[in-house]
């Protein structure tokens, strides 16, 4: 997959998401409508599927929510303003589950769980049998803020303040910014299509 650099100005909670920076490293154009799939399909050898019509087993119905404005999750913690963006596709396959990603302006920190349908915010005990959907110690790779390269538990330490440029393990590099990254199709851990927004 080509590598691609996005601003993600770590600004306001008024819907400021991650944003473009160089959309030209993808061959693709700038666009000021939704979300431009055949675009980001030409760019690789995986298709790009919508998240409505993304087969159930890789991700599931209802997703495309956490990244609108108005959304806020039933369970757990998250909102349209503060969810950066989330992953879904073959890669999730069988899991139940897709990455999510937000970002908490108190702390400074970027925030990774496992959104589920019947849990869609993040949270230590709203799924079922009261068990949670944080990561753990196998997903540090994951999340620019969890610290790495060391062994044993999962801790956020890397503080992202705003205009900060953040790699997002081999999805690429962002900064906070206007054009909004929505979801990323992932097909393998080499291969996956991000999706924007205006």
């Amino acid at each position: 997959m080509a590598r691609f650099a996005v601003s993600l100005l770590l600004a306001s909670a008024l819907g400021s998401r991650i944003q473009e920076k160089e959309l030209q490293s993808l061959g693709l154009e700038a666009a000021a409508t939704d979300v431009d799939f055949e675009a980001a399909a030409a760019v690789s050898s995986c298709s790009m599927v919508s998240p409505e019509a993304a087969r159930e087993d890789e991700g599931y119905r209802g997703m495309e929510r956490l990244t609108e404005p108005g959304f806020q999750a039933p369970q757990g913690e998250a909102d349209g303003q503060h969810v950066l963006f989330y992953a879904y596709g073959p890669m999730f396959r069988g899991y139940g589950q897709i990455g999510a990603w937000k970002y908490n302006e108190a702390t400074q920190y970027i925030e990774f769980w496992y959104s589920k349908s019947h849990c869609m915010g993040m949270c230590t005990s709203c799924c079922d049998h009261g068990k949670g959907n944080t990561p753990g110690y196998m997903s540090k790779a994951l999340n620019p803020s969890a610290e790495q390269g060391t062994w044993g538990g999962y801790k956020l330490v890397n503080k992202f303040a705003p205009g900060a440029e953040i790699e997002f393990d081999s999805f690429g590099k962002f900064t906070l910014v206007n054009k909004i990254l929505d979801h990323i199709y992932v097909c393998s851990k080499s291969n996956a299509l991000p999706a924007w927004r205006a």
